[in-house]
């Protein structure tokens, strides 16, 4: 029984976080839809966000019809400028994985928001999610010829597969031959 639940843990536990934090992207992608057609429609950003599970609507238009939050039922943080009519907005929550490379992708490592205390979220094309926090340097990672995760100063130049945001250990991909760089041209010295 023991091992039993060992094994689920080690197996199961990581699947549910990864399908929570692809509920939480999605999620996040539906109210940047639903925001951008709000602002089509009044040239602004909502001043705030519905609670959990209401309808997000102005007027006779229903944006979304039970507006999504975080999986302990706790409301995504919101941020705007306050102004009578927001100019830029910004939908913020941590994912559980840490190790998701969307965080790297968006520019969130170091954390996003106004306090820096986020590591996902969606904004407004106007304003940078990761205004005023500490900046990651974007160290790009592939799988050198002979099978190495090494730094490449220009990966396009060797012809590289895949590339890896500040992971030294490529996903552990590089033993196949598929994923390894043409050349090292483009390897940083």
């Amino acid at each position: 029984m023991a091992v039993l639940a060992a094994l689920a843990f080690v197996y199961v536990v990581p699947q549910i976080t990864k399908a929570q934090d692809a509920r939480t992207k999605q999620n996040l992608i539906t109210i940047r839809s639903a925001f951008l057609q709000y602002y089509d429609d009044y040239r602004c950003f909502p001043k705030s966000i519905p609670s959990c599970g209401q309808e997000f609507k102005q007027g006779n238009v229903v944006y979304i019809n039970s507006f999504p939050c975080n999986d302990d039922g706790t409301p995504y943080e919101y941020q705007t400028d306050n102004n009578t009519c927001p100019t830029w907005y910004k939908v913020l929550t941590n994912l559980k994985n840490t190790n998701d490379q969307s965080i790297d992708a968006i520019g969130c490592r170091n954390g996003c928001g106004a306090k820096c205390n986020y590591n996902y979220g969606v904004t407004s094309t106007n304003i940078s999610i990761n205004q005023n926090c500490p900046q990651t340097p974007q160290n790009k990672y592939a799988c050198t010829p002979s099978g190495q995760c090494v730094i490449f100063a220009d990966p396009n130049m060797s012809r590289c597969p895949l590339v890896f945001l500040n992971d030294p250990t490529c996903q552990n991909k590089c033993s196949a031959p598929a994923n390894r760089c043409h050349d090292s041209r483009g390897k940083q010295n």
